[in-house]
């Protein structure tokens, strides 16, 4: 990539993408969505001299979600574990790591949001499918599944991975492990998030048209090679401290056709997801 090229057309779109908030205020809808195409025409173009293929299907205006602070709910807690492992018993083991035994398994979970729950051979067998098993239970324990649903075989076990949503959004790195021995889920581990919010953060987020010039620049300052860029969504990724506080911080996840990439959608800033 070409970094002359790159800093010329971005002074160009991050204009364009001004004066389209400015009509979008005042001008008609056919006006506006005039404005929009020539914005998005305007950042087709900035990839392609890029030598990036950029096929948009979202509108170049909209933003990430603002990002959110969450503290962990013992009682939420304990309902979670109870709607896999039965009515339990909790016991405190220091470092603000609960441990609760049920009448059909024990369950560990800890400050960070990460958590085991060992059941009982029997309680959930495969008869209806580990997949829809793996939804069930994740519904029960009051989480809404994400876009990825994800299933492995190793050693004759299974293993569904799903991901979370929080309010409707995905949570990139919260996600849930079940795993099958035989014909029984016999464990749930993962990474959840937490229960309360406490803080929207005030800052806001980069509209698609300047996280896209955001990225190819950074792509470029590290680097990176791709021809294509093959989907944009937007979302959270979850930091959590062991104390038992969380932020969702909102992101733009870049997919390639040689990677994926989440850009920071209050920096502009490429990072990297801790799952």
């Amino acid at each position: 990539m070409d970094t002359g090229k790159v800093k010329n057309f971005i002074i160009m779109v991050l204009a364009i993408a001004n004066l389209f908030l400015i009509y979008a205020a005042v001008a008609d809808a056919g006006h506006e969505n005039e404005v929009r195409r020539a914005a998005e025409a305007e950042l087709i173009a900035l990839y392609e001299k890029s030598g990036v293929a950029l096929d948009l299907d979202m509108d170049i205006n909209s933003k990430a979600p603002r990002g959110i602070e969450l503290t962990r709910d013992r009682e939420a807690e304990q309902r979670i574990a109870e709607s896999v492992i039965g009515k339990s018993s909790v016991t405190e083991q220091g470092g603000n790591i609960y441990v609760y035994t049920g009448t059909n398994g024990i369950a560990s979970f800890r400050g960070t949001g990460e958590f085991e729950m060992l059941l009982d051979y029997g309680v959930a067998s495969l008869s209806d499918g580990a997949m829809d098993v793996a939804e069930s239970i994740l519904g029960d324990m009051g989480m809404e599944p994400g876009g990825l649903a994800d299933i492995t075989e190793a050693d004759g076990n299974l293993t569904v991975t799903l991901d979370c949503r929080y309010d409707g959004i995905e949570v990139y790195n919260a996600r849930i492990n079940f795993l099958f021995y035989g014909d029984s889920l016999m464990m749930v581990t993962g990474k959840r998030v937490f229960d309360t919010a406490t803080e929207t953060s005030s800052h806001d987020t980069l509209p698609l048209s300047t996280a896209l010039v955001r990225f190819l620049d950074e792509a470029d300052k590290n680097g990176y090679i791709f021809t294509k860029v093959t989907e944009i969504s937007s979302g959270y990724s979850m930091g959590v401290t062991v104390s038992g506080d969380c932020v969702l911080s909102p992101l733009w996840y870049i997919c390639t056709d040689t990677g994926d990439y989440a850009l920071n959608a209050e920096t502009g800033r490429l990072e990297t997801i801790v799952y």
